[in-house]
């Protein structure tokens, strides 16, 4: 059975649509969601790729320094900030506020029900482009020069 049969079968409002109809439907709110997506990507991607061995720690105060330096030399910026769902505000928190300028591996992030592998990694990502977090190496040698994106 495909997908849009199996969501025909489980709701009685879509009986009336051929399997065809639904599996537009879906497309479509599929295609909708990730256009928004895109709407509020980041301009600029970040050259980096973190996985959960990538280790990450807070900024130094002369590295933060030079960062806002380089921020204030470009033109326009990204505005915005961290958004995250209600419920994972106070774990995101925490693990914020555990990381020092000692290295930590993505994959120590405090365990959360909605907190999986690949969400603790593009939580790190995000932190990384905020300028909250640098990616680097287990000595904490930063990978990349410090620059927000």
């Amino acid at each position: 059975m495909v997908l849009a049969d199996k969501m025909m079968a489980s709701d009685e409002r879509l009986k009336d649509f051929s399997g065809e109809e639904v599996a537009a439907m879906l497309i479509q709110n599929i295609n909708v969601h990730n256009q928004r997506q895109d709407s509020v990507a980041p301009p600029v991607t970040t050259g980096r790729c973190l996985t959960e061995e990538s280790y990450v720690r807070r900024l130094t105060e002369e590295e933060k320094e030079e960062a806002e330096k380089k921020k204030k030399e470009k033109e326009g910026g990204g505005g915005g900030g961290l958004v995250a769902r209600e419920e994972l505000y106070d774990v995101l928190l925490r693990i914020i506020g555990d990381i020092t300028t000692t290295p930590v591996q993505i994959k120590s992030f405090e365990d959360a029900e909605l907190l999986c592998p690949f969400s603790k990694v593009c939580f790190g990502e995000v932190c990384v482009v905020l300028g909250i977090l640098a990616p680097c190496a287990a000595d904490g040698t930063l990978m990349l020069s410090v620059e927000t994106d």
